[in-house]
């Protein structure tokens, strides 16, 4: 009987030390009970977001229009590598990040300014 509470006692033991292992904050600021926590997870299973638990993701941070296109690109798997047609007056088509926001402006799902 010693041996089958013992056997138990361990499968307990390492079921329990997997579990806590996986529940790993995402970021610093993203912890189990925040609110949002499905949603980042959703975004790390797919790929859209790397998960980094030793900084902050910077949740109560405003977004610029860049970062949330570059969320777009990732979630809608665009293509940033074709010539656009689109027309972004407060960016030049020679800028950096340009291929990006005109990705998802050509896509329909973002206004350009």
């Amino acid at each position: 009987m010693k041996k089958i509470i013992m056997i138990v006692a361990l499968f307990v033991l390492l079921l329990s030390s997997y579990t806590t292992a996986s529940a790993a904050a995402l970021y610093k600021d993203i912890v189990d009970t925040h609110p949002d926590k499905a949603a980042f997870d959703f975004l790390v299973a797919k790929g859209i977001i790397v998960a980094n638990s030793a900084s902050n993701f910077g949740i109560n941070k405003d977004m610029t229009r860049l970062e949330a296109a570059e969320l777009f690109v990732e979630a809608l798997d665009l293509d940033t590598t074709k010539p656009f047609e689109v027309i972004v007056t407060d960016l030049d088509s020679d800028h950096a990040s340009y291929p990006i926001i005109a990705a998802v402006v050509e896509k329909g799902d973002y206004e350009p300014r």
